[in-house]
């Protein structure tokens, strides 16, 4: 049996924290379960644990399968993530998968820093994201993207400014661009 050093931490957190000696056919479960009362985290049934392989590559892992089994390899990185914050496009399956980042930076007249906005897209997501991510009513990826920017630019921005934005990113991600800017 393989041993392998973890790396891992709550989704969002700079703090990392390190497991040695894991057990390579340990069920992930168990391994939630574990870290998670490490990291002080209550109720880890509200918890989900992806793999991070860089920070432009996630993969939701199966509780019910093992290190092993779902690829983890030595010093990978595990992100908790909480179940309701779980990266919107791991919610359209519920199986393993590959998401990838794609991350928008804004220009904004007379705005000294310049928001950015990034969202986890898995393959189906990624063919066909203004249908699948930005109109889907399971995750509301407009509305998301919409109260976000009005949140971080201190001007309102109309539904026709919204919409061309989104359009001119989906472009983007459709042609595989992972960052793109765009002026407001």
């Amino acid at each position: 049996m393989k041993m392998f050093r973890i790396r891992y931490c709550e989704y969002g957190s700079k703090i990392e924290k390190v497991e040695n000696n894991v057990a390579s056919d340990l069920n992930i479960g168990q391994l939630l379960v574990a870290l998670a009362d490490k990291l002080e985290l209550h109720n880890h049934t509200r918890y989900k644990l992806v793999l991070e392989r860089s920070s432009k590559s996630l993969r939701l892992l199966d509780i019910y399968s093992t290190l092993l089994n779902e690829g983890v390899q030595d010093n990978d990185k595990l992100l908790f993530i909480l179940h309701e914050n779980t990266p919107d496009s791991v919610l359209l399956d519920e199986e393993a998968q590959f998401l990838v980042t794609y991350t928008l930076t804004l220009k904004v007249p007379n705005i000294s820093f310049y928001p950015q906005y990034s969202i986890y897209l898995n393959r189906r997501c990624e063919n066909s994201p203004k249908e699948n991510y930005f109109n889907n009513p399971k995750i509301n990826g407009r509305l998301k993207f919409e109260n976000f920017f009005k949140e971080k630019v201190s001007k309102s921005i109309s539904y026709t400014e919204i919409n061309q934005l989104i359009e001119l990113w989906c472009q983007d991600i459709c042609q595989g661009f992972q960052t793109t800017t765009l002026s407001l």
